[in-house]
């Protein structure tokens, strides 16, 4: 494997609050994205996004190089069900991403995204990965905040008291009841509960294909850094809302840096 590009880049200005998380070593190139807790509940005063992604790292640590995608994941959601005395109850969650050296996979699950571009071909694969229920409420938010511009709120206003987060936030707050559940709005996260292993997505690559492995914190993941932090400044710049451009959940909160933490990763196989 030869590293061409990596970056890793918190929302806030406070870095070590960055719930993204990079593990690579001579088996695995792993990306992983704490999941933003939608309760004030903490882990050894961490929040469950960051205490789950550390411990999806440090389950790195010892993984056997010839484990498979079911089994580095059951190892993983392992560690985070230590955080809790007893059962999970799903504040602390992880998204993953892994390409496995022994195997020549990338393994997903969850809403991180990742793009083969294959040797010798103009052909690319582009998995983004992103949630029935997010897009569900994305859309939502983004018709509350239309009524209030109609209603007079200017962007700016709207950026400090967002009317549409408002409204979908009762519904965020109980969607950890969806996180592996295995029906129409249901999605797939390791938080120490059971999830639905045919949920797990692999992709095969071959030996001199270029992988790129992301969190969702990019908008959009081109080919390389470089397109893609422009892609995301754009959004920024033309839209700090998210809810035109780039429709989400959430826009920029006042004080950060971007909508959500980020991490890159690219390398050839």
């Amino acid at each position: 494997m030869k590293i061409l590009e990596q970056f890793i880049m918190g929302k806030r200005e406070d870095q070590s609050l960055c719930e993204d998380g990079l593990f690579i070593n001579e088996d695995f190139i792993a990306v992983f994205d704490g999941v933003t807790s939608k309760s004030s509940r903490t882990f050894g005063g961490k929040t469950g996004g960051r205490a789950a992604m550390e411990k999806a790292v440090e389950a790195m640590q010892d993984m056997p190089f010839d484990i498979d995608a079911n089994g580095l994941f059951e190892r993983i959601n392992s560690g985070v069900l230590s955080l809790y005395d007893g059962n999970s109850t799903g504040e602390a969650a992880v998204c993953a991403v892994v390409f496995s050296r022994h195997k020549n996979e990338i393994w997903s699950l969850g809403d991180c995204q990742y793009r083969i571009i294959y040797k010798g071909s103009n052909e690319e694969l582009y998995r983004p990965n992103d949630k029935h229920i997010d897009r569900l409420l994305s859309q939502v938010r983004a018709l509350v905040l239309e009524i209030s511009k109609i209603e007079g709120a200017t962007d700016e206003e709207l950026l400090k008291n967002d009317t549409g987060r408002e409204f979908i936030l009762p519904i965020l707050k109980k969607q950890n009841l969806l996180a592996n559940y295995d029906g129409n709005f249901g999605y797939a996260v390791l938080n120490g509960t059971p999830f639905v292993r045919e949920k797990i997505q692999i992709e095969k690559v071959n030996i001199g294909d270029t992988v790129i492995l992301a969190s969702d914190g990019y908008p959009y993941l081109d080919s390389t850094l470089e397109e893609s932090e422009k892609e995301l400044e754009r959004t920024i710049k033309e839209n700090p809302l998210c809810d035109d451009i780039f429709v989400s959940t959430k826009g920029i909160l006042p004080g950060n840096k971007s909508f959500d933490d980020r991490t890159f990763i690219k390398f050839i196989v």
